[in-house]
């Protein structure tokens, strides 16, 4: 993963029989193992579907989140056919610029269905507060410490069936 640290990754190829290949991100993160399908990194975000159930994006940019920066995110968004529960953890500092905030404000409700915040300080709950209040008002927004507890909370609410990209539902 380019400009990513926030763990060590290693790629591999498996066959899968939704599709030929899927590349997979096996990441270990403590003693846990999470198995990113999918993964996409812009350089400044990073985006990946874990146990099939979630979406896990990690912004790790400590400069601005601009239009350039969307459409990647989208088009991987767009792949699938549901709105995706999201666990969004910072390790930057960012900002979000005018236009990528309207264009969230008017496209997130189809895309994403509820997002939990990994928070580590009160500057990352405000944040938080504000994109719960203007981007993000149309779908339950939720802050936490732990990263367990925000992940059963998404499980308790917002699973679904497997998420599936319209090429897999179609094969």
């Amino acid at each position: 993963m380019h400009g990513n640290s926030y763990m060590n990754t290693q790629t591999v190829t498996r066959l899968n029989f939704l599709k030929p290949k899927i590349s997979d991100t096996y990441s270990r993160a403590g003693s846990a193992i999470i198995i990113c399908m999918e993964p996409l990194d812009t350089g400044k975000v990073s985006l990946c579907i874990e146990d099939g159930r979630y979406l896990h994006a990690v912004i790790y940019t400590n400069g601005e989140l601009a239009e350039q920066d969307i459409k990647p995110v989208t088009d991987y968004l767009d792949r699938f056919t549901l709105p995706l529960p999201t666990l969004i953890v910072r390790k930057g500092r960012y900002a979000i610029s005018i236009p990528v905030q309207i264009a969230m404000l008017q496209q997130t409700k189809r895309r994403l269905k509820a997002v939990a915040f990994i928070e580590r300080d009160h500057k990352d709950v405000i944040m938080t507060r504000i994109a719960a209040s203007t981007y993000f008002k149309d779908i339950p927004v939720k802050s936490f410490y732990d990263e367990e507890e925000a992940v059963n909370w998404l499980s308790q609410h917002f699973y679904q069936t497997l998420l599936l990209t319209d090429a897999q539902n179609s094969a």
